[in-house]
């Protein structure tokens, strides 16, 4: 008896793929967008300014994944306080500061400074005379940077 071949199986048919509607709304909305950018602005890291956006760190890097833009647009946004920091040092040394003010503002960039790259400048200058700038760096001994702190906060 012949062996009847087995006939082949119709083709099914092709299902077209849509992307489904459904699942969780994104909460990354433009507004929590411009809280991430306003913390980056103040140098606040990756944690605090999803603290301030009031979303999750994964957010912000599910974002950045869908988004490759963004990490060089908040890297950027991260430099902000370093320049700022940096001019009121430059401002500092040129003289061009008022004085009511220069305190608070080296304090400032101290700290900022010294987050971002591990030193501190303390700015002296006796009665109005030339000022003169010390860099604090970790190099240095407890006691020599404690001098120099000591010999600004004198003349205040």
């Amino acid at each position: 008896m012949p062996v009847k071949p087995k006939a082949k199986p119709k083709p099914k048919a092709k299902r077209r793929s849509r992307k489904s509607n459904a699942g969780r709304k994104t909460i990354m909305t433009a507004e929590r967008v411009k809280k991430l950018e306003e913390a980056f602005l103040m140098g606040c890291t990756d944690l605090e300014a999803c603290l301030f956006a009031d979303i999750s760190k994964q957010t912000l890097y599910n974002y950045q994944d869908a988004n490759p833009g963004y990490v060089d647009r908040k890297e950027a946004l991260k430099t902000n306080p370093i320049l700022k920091s940096k001019k009121v040092v430059i401002e500092v040394l040129e003289g061009t500061e008022k004085k009511a003010t220069l305190t608070e503002k080296i304090a400032v960039a101290n700290k900022t400074l010294d987050r971002k790259e591990g030193t501190k400048v303390a700015v002296t200058g006796a009665k109005g005379g030339p000022l003169e700038v010390h860099a604090i760096t970790s190099e240095m001994s407890p006691e020599e940077a404690g001098k120099v702190y000591a010999d600004f906060f004198k003349h205040d």
